[in-house]
């Protein structure tokens, strides 16, 4: 065999080799270190772009599930509408009368972490939303000023309505869990357990 047939066989080889030793995409279609993720709005097509679920940071935004939301993979991995929350009440999610909620007011490793606070400025029934033992006083003192300079202008009905969409007219137990999503750092929800 001629020394050019040589070089070029082993060329060959070696891309062979380049090509196996590659990392092969996920399920989701995305190679490692990248995640599939949305731009703005309910029917915006997924793509892959630089996965940054590993951030400490949790960022808010409103799903196009019309809950609130905590990630640190920016964009999101579910489609949404908007960043920040979902509400603007002017309770812990920011808004009129507390304009500077703390980043994490429902960060949260455990169950253990979260407790509830219920909304004091809301339309329909009354929301009970999660938020991280740490922030509680704040959380509760900022909704009673919430509820003090609420100028929704909106109907308020009897109940109580939970994270999970749930809404309890009489009774029941609104209860909080940590739930991990996109993001290293968990966010406390409220739900009716069934």
């Amino acid at each position: 065999m001629r020394a050019s047939n040589v070089l070029r066989v082993a060329l060959a080889a070696a891309s062979l080799l380049a090509c196996a030793s590659e990392a092969t995409p996920r399920a989701d279609g995305c190679p490692a270190g990248f995640a599939l993720t949305y731009t703005i709005g309910c029917s915006a097509t997924p793509t892959c772009r630089p996965d940054t679920s590993g951030d400490a940071i949790a960022i808010v935004f409103c799903g196009c599930d019309g809950q609130t939301h905590y990630t640190s993979q920016w964009p999101p991995t579910r489609p949404w509408v908007s960043q920040g929350p979902c509400a603007s009440d002017g309770g812990t999610d920011g808004g009129l009368s507390c304009t500077r909620p703390p980043a994490q007011v429902a960060g949260c490793n455990t169950d253990d972490d979260c407790t509830s606070v219920p909304r004091g400025c809301y339309c329909g029934a009354r929301p009970v939303v999660g938020v991280a033992r740490v922030y509680a006083a704040y959380a509760t003192l900022c909704e009673g000023e919430a509820a003090s300079t609420c100028r929704l202008g909106c109907a308020v009905s009897p109940g109580r309505v939970a994270e999970d969409g749930t809404v309890l007219d009489d009774g029941g137990v609104v209860s909080v869990r940590c739930e991990h999503g996109d993001a290293a750092l968990g966010a406390c929800r409220t739900y009716v357990m069934r």
